[in-house]
């Protein structure tokens, strides 16, 4: 019903569905998601609401969920038009061929020629055009083969629903670009024999975690207060820095 014309926020959300990507609206829901179930560790409401905002923000959407020409995309805007700083998210403008304006969160893309001569996938990942569920889809993948003309990627079952014609496309233009000629993309659905950058990224935080556990289980002022006064660690409060 949100498209009723007789909704009080028809015309809001009319404005929305024409600025964002569908893949976009998913990821930002999931982000929702998440930022619900974290609201409990924040020290009030608001505050656990913006930091959820701030994390939607943080992600580089491909193209579509771009302002249009002219136009400061939401929360990008300020006092006086003036452009964005570095390292901060930017607005881009819609163009005639979506996913080509995608930037790197924190700061310029890197030249096209870093992504030539080699190295792994997850370096590479690191280095190409991509943002939203495109990036997604990518560090769910490994390298599987490339030659001069296909590059070949193994998706991981787990990011399968990831995989959209869309997300496909934009991944294809970012690694022809990095490349400096007309590659193929082809993405076959499997078992991965090496670690994804998803799941890579997945073993690092957990492993941030239990150090951080353990630290302040080591910590000697708790401990002393453990001692005098029967204190407890409230499960799930340890964050990694």
């Amino acid at each position: 019903g949100a498209d009723d014309p007789e909704a009080g926020d028809h015309a809001l959300v009319a404005d929305l569905a024409g600025r964002l990507a569908p893949e976009d609206v998913q990821l930002y829901y999931q982000v929702a998601l998440l930022g619900r179930r974290d609201l409990e560790l924040a020290p009030d409401p608001r505050r656990g609401c913006e930091m959820t905002l701030l994390r939607m923000h943080a992600f580089s959407p491909d193209g579509a969920g771009s302002a249009t020409a002219g136009q400061a995309a939401p929360g990008n805007a300020r006092a006086g038009g003036d452009a964005p700083r570095r390292g901060t998210p930017r607005a881009r403008a819609r163009t005639a061929t979506p996913d080509r304006t995608e930037v790197r969160e924190g700061g310029d893309a890197p030249p096209a020629g870093d992504l030539q001569g080699g190295g792994d996938w997850h370096a590479r990942v690191a280095v190409l055009r991509l943002g939203g569920m495109a990036r997604q889809l990518a560090n769910h993948c490994t390298l599987v083969r490339e030659d001069e003309r296909a590059v070949v990627l193994r998706l991981d079952p787990s990011g399968e629903q990831l995989r959209t014609p869309r997300g496909e496309q934009a991944l294809e233009r970012a690694l022809r670009e990095a490349l400096g000629r007309d590659v193929k993309l082809t993405i076959e659905v499997g078992e991965v024999e090496a670690e994804t950058p998803a799941a890579r990224a997945t073993r690092e935080n957990e492993e941030r975690q239990r150090a951080a556990e353990q630290s302040i289980a080591s910590d000697p002022h708790v401990q002393a207060l453990r001692e005098a006064f029967g204190a407890e660690v409230e499960p799930g409060s340890v964050r990694p820095r």
